[in-house]
C-alpha cells in the first residue's frame, strides 16, 4: 500500500469534505446518471472482490462461490459502462487492470492482491471524478460545484473504510496480525478518526453514517491489532459493509439525481 497515495487522498478529503455540509444534488441527465451509477456500483464490486479474495487467500475457502458471482457482476457492469463511455485513459487502465487481476489473483499473495486491487480502484475513482467534472461543465454554479466535490471526497472516505475492511479480513481469516498489517491498520484508523471528526460537524442527515464508524475503530483496537477474541470473517465484513453501504447511499442521494430525484439503487 502506498502511504503517499493515502496521504494525498486525506489532503483531498480535508480540503473538500467541508462541502458535504448541506450539499445540493447535481441535476444530471439520464445518461450521465446511468454512467455514474454504473461506476459507483463497479467501485462497490471491486472493493467487495478485494475483501473476499483476501479472505480466500487467507484460508477462507467458503467465499469462492461469492467471488465467482462478483466477477460475473463486474464484467456485466464493465460491459454496461463500455456501451456509453468515451474511452478515457483512466477507464482503459481500469479495464486492463481488472483483466489482469481476474486472471491472476488466485496465484498471488495477499500483499500483491491487496496492492493490485488498490491500484484498480484508484483508476476507477479517477474515472468517476472525470464523470463528475463532465456533469459539472453543464452546470456552472456554486451548488453544483459543491455537490461534485462532495461526491469525489466522499468516495475517498469510503475507500479508507474499504481498505480497513480488506486488511481486517486477512486478520480474521488467518488469525494473525503481522507487523505490516498492524502498521496499516493503525494508519487507516488514524485517518478514519480524523474523517469522523469532520463528518460529525456536518448536517444531521450525515451524522447517522458517521456514528457507524467508531465501532469499527474500536474493533480494530481491541480485537484485530492484538489478534484476540476475533469475530468471524463474515461478522467483520458485515460490520464494515454496513458503514460502507450507508456512505454509498448518501453518495447516491447527493450525486445521482435527475430533475431533482435520486436514482439510487441497491448494489
Amino acid at each position: 500500500m502506498s502511504y503517499i497515495w493515502i496521504g494525498l487522498l486525506l489532503t483531498s478529503v480535508v480540503s473538500g469534505l467541508y462541502w458535504l455540509l448541506r450539499p445540493k444534488p447535481l441535476t444530471v441527465d439520464v445518461q450521465q446518471a446511468h454512467r455514474l451509477k454504473t461506476l459507483r456500483q463497479l467501485m462497490w464490486l471491486f472493493q467487495t472482490h478485494r475483501g473476499k479474495s483476501i479472505a480466500w487467500l487467507s484460508g477462507d475457502t467458503q467465499v469462492f462461490a461469492e467471488l465467482t458471482e462478483i466477477a460475473h457482476r463486474i464484467q456485466k457492469a464493465i460491459n454496461d459502462y463500455r456501451s456509453t463511455e468515451q474511452s478515457s485513459s483512466y477507464w482503459l487502465s481500469t479495464v486492463k487492470l481488472w483483466q489482469q487481476i481476474s486472471e491472476q489473483w488466485r496465484n498471488n499473495t495477499v500483499e500483491v492482491n491487496f496492492k493490485q486491487h488498490n491500484a484498480l480502484i484508484r483508476q476507477l475513482m479517477y474515472t468517476i471524478e472525470d464523470e463528475l467534472s463532465l456533469a459539472l461543465l453543464t452546470q456552472r454554479n456554486e451548488n453544483s460545484n459543491a455537490a461534485s466535490q462532495s461526491g469525489g471526497n466522499l468516495l475517498y472516505v469510503i475507500e479508507f473504510l474499504g481498505q480497513t475492511r480488506a486488511i481486517g479480513t486477512n486478520v480474521t481469516s488467518s488469525g494473525r496480525c503481522e507487523s505490516i498489517t498492524k502498521i496499516r491498520l493503525c494508519y487507516l484508523s488514524q485517518k478514519l478518526s480524523e474523517s469522523v471528526s469532520l463528518l460529525e460537524r456536518l448536517d444531521t442527515g450525515f451524522k447517522h453514517q458517521a456514528r457507524l464508524i467508531p465501532p469499527i475503530l474500536q474493533c480494530v483496537q481491541e480485537h484485530l491489532l492484538p489478534a484476540q477474541n476475533l469475530m468471524s470473517t463474515q461478522e467483520w465484513f458485515s460490520l464494515c459493509t454496513e458503514s460502507i453501504d450507508a456512505l454509498y447511499r448518501y453518495f447516491d442521494q447527493t450525486i445521482l439525481s435527475h430533475n431533482g430525484r435520486a436514482t439510487s439503487e441497491s448494489v
